[in-house]
């Protein structure tokens, strides 16, 4: 049964007061809405997820991925590589965007102001906004997309069990707030070492299973809701009763082209 594109966050078992962390990818979702006389409307889709979570609050993920030391983070100006409704939210006036230079969120609702203020020192860190939502034990809302490609939140229980396959680097950069005011910072990012590659998808069974994620399907589109702080204990379990096997595996051909890379740049 086909469901109008602005009643379908009214059909995920939200609450008016959850906070929600959305990634997507709406490409299926728009043709298949015009398959059905239908012309997404990107803002009204938008419009229909603040108008459900009245009491609460509504991010989208803003990251840059290519950004690296020596680069300037334009809080106004550098556009999230995150998908359409990133790029949409960047535009709008109603949200506003959070600070870290790597992991940005474009923010809407009740604590919007307190995202906003956090300054973290590592990206996936203790006083991140990954640490904010499993505090909230806020719900992240994946729109055709699987784990692998959008579950960073994984990374800051890697970060706070200091898992033996990543480790810090840190990243110099130039920062322009929402005022003009430029300031030299620096974040630490516990990045995953040469060869390490992971494999998050295999997470989905078990989150499932143990009640962490929900999955159904609306107009062709799947639809995966995670209780990121449940998600949060089973991660941490994965990392220290299973050597965290189901989160990553090391590619040797995928080493030795990191280290050639490396060897080459200097």
């Amino acid at each position: 049964m086909y469901i109008p594109y602005q009643e379908i966050a009214d059909n995920l078992g939200l609450k008016s007061d959850d906070t929600l962390l959305i990634a997507s990818d709406i490409s299926k979702l728009a043709y298949n809405t015009f398959k059905n006389n239908e012309k997404l409307n990107s803002n009204l889709l938008v419009d229909s997820f603040k108008r459900v979570l009245k009491d609460g609050t509504l991010l989208f993920p803003a990251f840059i991925d290519d950004f690296k030391s020596g680069d300037t983070f334009d809080k106004l100006k550098n556009v999230p590589e995150m998908g359409a409704l990133s790029k949409l939210t960047f535009e709008r006036v109603d949200f506003i965007r959070s600070n870290d230079p790597l992991h940005s969120f474009m923010v809407f609702g009740k604590d919007a102001d307190e995202i906003e203020e956090i300054e973290c020192d590592s990206t996936f860190g203790a006083n991140s906004v990954f640490a904010y939502l499993k505090n909230k034990k806020a719900k992240m809302l994946l729109i055709d997309l699987d784990l692998e490609h959008s579950f960073t939140f994984a990374h800051f229980v890697e970060e706070d069990q200091q898992v033996s396959y990543r480790k810090y680097s840190v990243l110099n950069y130039t920062s322009v707030n929402e005022n003009g005011e430029i300031e030299e910072k620096n974040l630490k990012v516990y990045a995953k070492k040469k060869g390490v590659v992971n494999t998050l998808n295999k997470l989905e069974p078990i989150l499932i299973e143990k009640g962490a994620m929900g999955k159904i399907e609306i107009n062709e589109s799947i639809f995966r809701l995670i209780h990121l702080d449940t998600a949060y204990e089973i991660i941490w379990d994965e990392i220290s009763k299973n050597k965290a096997s189901n989160l990553h595996t090391f590619e040797l051909k995928k080493f030795v082209k990191s280290t050639v890379k490396s060897i080459l740049k200097k």
